[in-house]
């Protein structure tokens, strides 16, 4: 089947108005008519989209399928930093960087390569992304021997100032040997946390050398 054949048909089983495709296929998106988008292709491994609600919001999402190799994704880490609307409107970024950004984000195989992990958080601050916190597996990707967290969400301040809670969750793989990503996000304040006192807890023999020490 084509590839603008499976976009049909996904398309219509979501009942979503509109389909396109970028990167050769690997990059999809579907969406409704409540909003507008325009896009911007970059350096083969990147899909930038502007999306203009009714209520004349506007934020940009970012689709990422990166090279494997160090080499290969440098082009990708040189176009989000070019990406100006990134700068100024709430932006998110979202897909498989195929790298971790710290050595417990891999499990198995041969040590990390802290090269490849720079060169992606290098381009993480540059850009002024940080990176959303998820649900489910802390792994995204398996060959049956390595696990990787390889796919992930990155947002800047001004997305993180208008959608408070925005959260990730890692869906089962499937016959896939990669995690969906589910994104959420609303707008909203976040609601403080109380704080609560136990009375048993003056009763726990060490109860005042643990104030003390605080």
């Amino acid at each position: 089947m084509s590839d603008l054949r499976q976009l049909e048909v996904v398309r219509r089983c979501l009942k979503l108005n509109h389909g396109t495709s970028f990167l050769n296929g690997k990059a999809r998106f579907l969406w409704s008519r409540d909003f507008k988008l325009s896009f911007l292709e970059g350096e083969g491994q990147v899909v930038h989209a502007r999306l203009s609600f009714q209520s004349g919001a506007v934020v940009n999402v970012s689709a990422v399928y990166a090279k494997c190799t160090r080499v290969g994704r440098r082009p990708l880490w040189q176009a989000l930093e070019a990406f100006d609307a990134g700068k100024g409107e709430p932006w998110i970024v979202a897909g498989d960087f195929n790298v971790v950004s710290s050595a417990d984000e891999r499990k198995g195989g041969l040590p990390v390569n802290a090269t490849n992990m720079d060169e992606f958080n290098t381009a993480m601050y540059t850009c002024g992304l940080s990176s959303v916190d998820f649900d489910g597996s802390p792994f995204t990707w398996t060959n049956g021997t390595l696990w990787q967290r390889l796919d992930r969400a990155l947002v800047n301040s001004l997305w993180a100032a208008a959608y408070t809670f925005t959260k990730v969750s890692h869906l089962p793989r499937g016959r896939s040997d990669h995690s969906p990503l589910l994104i959420k996000a609303r707008v909203g304040s976040v609601v403080p946390s109380s704080f609560r006192f136990l009375n048993v807890w003056r009763t726990h023999p060490s109860f005042l050398e643990t104030v003390s020490a605080d």
